[in-house]
């Protein structure tokens, strides 16, 4: 497990499961970028890494289950902002939501917790966060996993660019989604086909190309089942052949569509 974990060339890879990269949720980017930080934090333990100043993570029994509990300054959430109250109101947002968690390698999902306990102290501006044993479970399982950039993924404006920039990384072939699994999973079931890709597909697509620190973008195709949108097809396109290397010396295609 460590060495798997373990940093490439010193570069910030964070392993994330791919059982946690398909969770079944809707969150505004506050919420996401408290997700990534949990998953930084967890693998930085478990490589007996420095977890960052103020960063704790500590193990405890309960039940004959392990909790981990972490903890980490509300600052590391913050970008170009000083509002702590909209990174703790976030936090107590996650600690009520239930997700969906993949169940199997088809598109189901089981309906659980990630979080037993949340909280955030202004003042003290410190955050923590007690996983389930569910989480952690999923986030040890990497027999499948998608290896992710987490400093490129903070700059990303929106969420839907964060979960299709997981979604593709390090795919080396085309892949294919039906669009129904991607609304099902993104929780956007009022969205039509036409709506998802103008507003979601179409959101990630333009920011991905035009940040210069992303090492690529995606072309999509769209399949019709009679009238109706129903595949999406996605081609990664690299942007120099430097960053190609980089980005395919990271996880393969996950096929699972």
């Amino acid at each position: 497990m460590e060495n798997l974990l373990s940093q490439q060339d010193n570069k910030p890879v964070v392993f994330q499961s791919w059982q946690l990269t398909k969770v079944k949720y809707k969150f505004n980017k506050t919420e996401k970028n408290i997700f990534l930080k949990i998953i930084e934090i967890a693998q930085k333990h478990l490589n007996k890494e420095n977890l960052g100043k103020k960063c704790t993570f500590e193990m405890t029994q309960k039940f004959g289950k392990e909790y981990p509990q972490i903890t980490f300054p509300i600052r590391d959430l913050l970008k170009n902002s000083n509002n702590y109250k909209y990174v703790c109101d976030s936090l107590d947002s996650l600690g009520g939501k239930s997700f969906g968690m993949p169940a199997s390698t088809d598109w189901d999902f089981q309906k659980c917790f990630l979080f037993s306990k949340v909280s955030a102290s202004e003042n003290k501006g410190i955050a923590m966060v007690e996983l389930t044993p569910a989480f952690w479970e999923a986030f040890l399982n990497t027999e499948t996993y998608k290896s992710i950039d987490p400093h490129l993924e903070y700059k990303f404006d929106s969420v839907y660019t964060m979960r299709m920039y997981e979604l593709l990384v390090g795919n080396k072939k085309p892949i294919t989604y039906k669009i129904a699994n991607l609304i099902d999973m993104f929780c956007l079931e009022k969205y039509t086909a036409s709506q998802f890709i103008t507003y979601v597909i179409q959101i990630a697509q333009k920011e991905m190309k035009e940040m210069d620190e992303c090492p690529f973008f995606f072309e999509y195709e769209v399949t019709k089942e009679g009238r109706k949108f129903d595949k999406l097809t996605f081609t990664l396109v690299y942007k120099n052949s430097a960053q190609t290397v980089a980005a395919l010396g990271m996880t393969g295609d996950v096929k699972l569509s």
